[in-house]
């Protein structure tokens, strides 16, 4: 079944689940639906040693090492993309996908962070998802590839700019 399914790319972040609480996921974008993947701490420590081996085998000093191992989570994330969707599914049994065609409106908001002292230390992506059944927030940190570019490869015209964006 899913072996005709395109995935276009994947987007890492903060997945809203209450109000104090929220999880590390990676969203997988594909033709035919939204798979919310919950990234555990058993995969990154993978992905960093993984990450950390592969320097070594390379020759890599101390540095490299280390820029490898920082790497490591983006890496995962690129991984997801080159997954068969199904097996992305598999990989935690809390993850769950939405249909395309049951999204609404995907809304993209701009957030600059602060301090009290009003002081910029960087700016975020809050991604809301809309579906008739519920609302999703993730909130990118770190872009590993332009999210607009592939929400809307995936959802056409039911990608918005909010009015911070």
């Amino acid at each position: 079944m899913a072996g005709d399914e395109t995935v276009f790319g994947v987007i890492g972040g903060n997945l809203k689940l209450g109000i104090f609480k929220s999880a590390y996921a990676a969203l997988v974008l594909t033709d035919r639906r939204l798979i919310y993947v919950f990234v555990t701490r058993q995969m990154t420590n993978d992905a960093i040693k993984k990450a950390g081996e592969k320097a070594k085998a390379e020759g890599k000093g101390l540095f490299g090492k280390m820029g490898a191992t920082m790497a490591a989570s983006a890496d995962l994330l690129r991984n997801f993309a080159s997954m068969d969707p199904e097996e992305v599914m598999a990989l935690n049994p809390e993850n769950f996908a939405i249909p395309v065609d049951s999204v609404t409106r995907a809304r993209l908001d701009r957030i600059s962070r602060k301090d009290h002292e009003g002081d910029y230390h960087g700016e975020s992506i809050e991604l809301h998802v809309e579906t008739p059944q519920r609302k999703l927030k993730l909130t990118v940190n770190f872009m590993t590839s332009t999210p607009e570019v592939i929400l809307r490869r995936s959802l056409g015209n039911k990608v918005v700019r909010g009015k911070h964006y």
